[in-house]
């Protein structure tokens, strides 16, 4: 194995588990708060921008950084779109299905660009509906 992308995979290991954590604490303070906007008062809403800009982060780190890493310390010279990263995931066994993670990912660019309180709702919902597959990250690092 190529000991540089080693070294890149301790790092990010790291920052996935302080931002798991992060990712964590904000479901908890969501969790009872309701998704639609009109009844949010600034803090529930600051909260749930937490929540939402914590999940980017976390998918971020692991879809676009950690995967991408850890194939190319098997296959330095694999090149590909995110889709092939995501395929030579799969059959490498370090996740087991492709779909929800390509669901996160067109989520978090949703994320980026959608800002519409008639569209944050269903934002907020589906973050707290994924959010369970990102914590299965731990269970993935630990392999």
């Amino acid at each position: 194995m190529n000991q540089p992308y080693n070294n890149l995979l301790e790092d990010l290991c790291k920052k996935l588990d302080r931002a798991l954590k992060h990712l964590e604490y904000s479901a908890q303070k969501t969790a009872s708060l309701p998704t639609a906007v009109a009844n949010l008062s600034e803090q529930e809403l600051s909260d749930w921008e937490g929540f939402t800009s914590r999940f980017s982060r976390v998918s971020e780190i692991f879809l676009q950084r950690y995967i991408r890493t850890w194939i190319l310390t098997r296959d330095p010279g694999f090149s590909g779109s995110f889709r092939d990263f995501l395929n030579a995931a799969h059959k490498h066994g370090l996740i087991d299905s492709i779909e929800p993670w390509m669901q996160i990912r067109e989520m978090r660019n949703r994320m980026a660009h959608e800002y519409e309180d008639s569209r944050l709702q269903i934002l907020f919902e589906e973050v707290r509906l994924r959010t369970t597959t990102l914590l299965t990250i731990r269970d993935i690092l630990s392999r």
